[in-house]
């Protein structure tokens, strides 16, 4: 899938750049450049609060183009954000799939992505749904930003999140239906970050 993501000129600037692709018999392996750090390492050593969100802004444009298009990414999480300078590209397309056009829901038969970040839908009925990105994304916008994984929906403390409050009750909902779409959760980040 990386392959087909890579040829789509939209994309071009939001994800690593496959330089090599070749396969065993029984998988595929792909080659990238070498970044130097993700997203995990930079908020662990040189977390700067803005360029953060510069970053989570890079990324949510990526995911919301994806999400546009068809594509859920299903293993968005800091680790998948390689950092080059000021610039934030998404990598780790092996669990990439695309929802049939006019359909919002796909059965996966089986589990993907990292538990930590994984929608409920994908760990309870092995189904993703155009908002399933929107979940993980919104624990890695989280992590990034107060350095953990963020607490179940209904123990939000809208005291201690204050202006973000909103932004992670929208879209950490338990259920598909009742979770933000990406686009929603694009333009919120871009408010929040000019606050």
């Amino acid at each position: 899938m990386w392959k087909e993501l890579s040829n789509i000129k939209l994309l071009e600037r939001y994800i690593a750049p496959m330089l090599i692709v070749f396969n065993s018999p029984k998988e595929y392996h792909y080659l990238t450049v070498h970044y130097k750090k993700d997203m995990f390492d930079f908020i662990d050593k040189e977390w700067n609060y803005n360029l953060v969100l510069a970053y989570l802004l890079q990324i949510a444009n990526a995911l919301l183009t994806m999400n546009n298009l068809g594509y859920l990414h299903l293993d968005v999480k800091p680790e998948n954000i390689l950092i080059e300078g000021k610039k934030a590209l998404l990598c780790d397309f092996a669990t990439v799939t695309r929802l049939q056009k006019g359909k919002t829901r796909k059965y996966i038969g089986l589990k993907l992505g990292t538990k930590e970040y994984a929608s409920p839908e994908m760990l309870t009925q092995a189904t993703v749904s155009n908002v399933s990105d929107v979940f993980s994304f919104t624990k890695t916008i989280h992590v990034c930003l107060f350095g953990k994984l963020p607490p179940s929906v209904e123990h939000l403390d809208v005291d201690k999140y204050d202006k973000w409050y909103d932004f992670f009750y929208s879209g950490l909902r338990l259920f598909p239906r009742e979770r933000c779409s990406m686009s929603y959760l694009y333009k919120n980040l871009y408010y929040l970050s000019k606050k």
